[in-house]
């Protein structure tokens, strides 16, 4: 199980100033996509979400709650992120199963 991590610092137009991105490679059949809104100075978690790929909403469910967060212009940009991650690990996958 491998994960990526990125944590946008975002500053006064984020929740907490922070967002936090994870793609975790689960399982064969899909990723676990997690959010978070971190605090830059507390560290504290202000608010959190988490979706499976293999859910036919994960997509608009993960940026609903990054609108939620952050302005639109950066939900867009996490969300590009995001999908990119999630591309990689699936195009993987693919690569493993034909050798």
């Amino acid at each position: 199980m491998s994960s990526k991590v990125k944590r946008f610092k975002i500053g006064e137009y984020a929740l907490g100033g922070i967002i936090e991105a994870r793609v975790t490679n689960e399982e064969p059949d899909r990723e676990l996509v997690e959010v978070k809104a971190i605090g830059i100075d507390s560290g504290r978690v202000h608010m959190a979400d988490w979706a499976e790929t293999d859910h036919v909403k994960w997509y608009n469910s993960i940026l609903n709650t990054l609108n939620e967060m952050t302005s639109s212009y950066h939900a867009d940009q996490i969300m590009e992120w995001i999908a990119a991650e999630v591309r990689q690990i699936q195009l993987n996958k693919k690569q493993k199963q034909s050798i």
